[in-house]
């Protein structure tokens, strides 16, 4: 890797995450689970929820997987296609499917072995 290189990225890997006051799961088009290592956290079926009307939409301490990674973020696609990144493990996973029944959850506790 060229001097310099893995710097930047780091750098724009941290502009990218940075979370916002008013939706926090949501940084950047990315979902990020930084909430599932505390008490308050819950998981969302984010595919159900987006499905509601946005009154009825509730993001609040909102995570993906309370059994996954707290540093996870995610790029959420339609049918269940999903680009997973976790940085403390060096990890990046792509899902695709078109399965219905499909949860972040769900899946991740299998990835992660915590099922």
């Amino acid at each position: 890797m060229p001097f310099g290189r893995h710097a930047q990225t780091e750098c724009r890997l941290r502009i990218v995450t940075r979370r916002r006051h008013s939706n926090e799961p949501i940084t950047l088009f990315l979902n990020n689970n930084h909430l599932a290592s505390r008490s308050e956290g819950r998981e969302v079926d984010i595919q159900k929820l987006l499905m509601l009307k946005w009154p009825k939409q509730s993001w609040r301490n909102a995570c993906l997987c309370k059994s996954a990674p707290a540093d996870l973020i995610a790029s959420i696609g339609s049918h269940g296609n999903r680009l997973y990144a976790v940085p403390s493990m060096d990890l990046l996973v792509l899902r695709q499917g078109a399965r219905s029944s499909f949860t972040d959850a769900e899946f991740l506790r299998r990835l992660f072995g915590k099922e």
